[in-house]
């Protein structure tokens, strides 16, 4: 299949020139999706008053006929030189080094010193555990003031605090969530 490449500026002030109004917010992206669907918008007796703009609407329209992709960018040698010089991929970063809150650096050093299981019978070290471990029997909490103190969503406590519910471990008051321990 064969290609247009046609510049950002050229695309942009084509678009201008057709009265589009947010033209200078739009990426490459959907400058190209926007070209792509021009025989949608306009046709070719669209009221334009630059010869050149004309002349690259009946190009654009005329390659879109014939199955011709159309793109915005640069053009051929550029991109090769583009290629070249790609960066190469970045490393994942893992999302228990993303967290590096005090509470949840000494949950992960009791659960090397322990190695086992928190007073809800979760494996020490993980989520559960650190939002486990501000949960009693003494004072409720209320799944704010764990978002605050966890560093974690208030999807992921809201997702546990139900589960311990499921289990009959947890029960919801009006100041927030007890534990129901023995």
């Amino acid at each position: 299949m064969s290609k247009l490449t046609i510049p950002k500026e050229e695309a942009a002030a084509l678009f201008k020139a057709l009265s589009f109004k947010t033209v200078d917010k739009w990426d490459d992206t959907k400058l190209t999706h926007k070209l792509r669907r021009l025989p949608e918008l306009v046709d070719e007796d669209s009221p334009i008053e630059s010869s050149s703009m004309k002349s690259l609407l009946k190009t654009i329209l005329a390659a879109l006929k014939k199955g011709t992709k159309v793109v915005v960018g640069v053009k051929e040698k550029e991109e090769e030189e583009e290629d070249a010089s790609v960066e190469p991929k970045k490393k994942k970063v893992k999302a228990s080094s993303i967290i590096t809150s005090p509470i949840v650096e000494k949950t992960k050093k009791a659960a090397k010193e322990k190695g086992g299981v928190d007073i809800f019978g979760r494996r020490l070290g993980t989520q559960v555990a650190l939002i486990d471990s501000f949960l009693t029997n003494k004072s409720p909490i209320t799944i704010e003031e764990l978002v605050k103190k966890t560093k974690l969503t208030n999807a992921r406590i809201a997702e546990h605090l139900d589960n311990l519910m499921k289990e009959k471990k947890l029960k919801k008051t009006d100041k927030g969530y007890i534990a129901c321990l023995k």
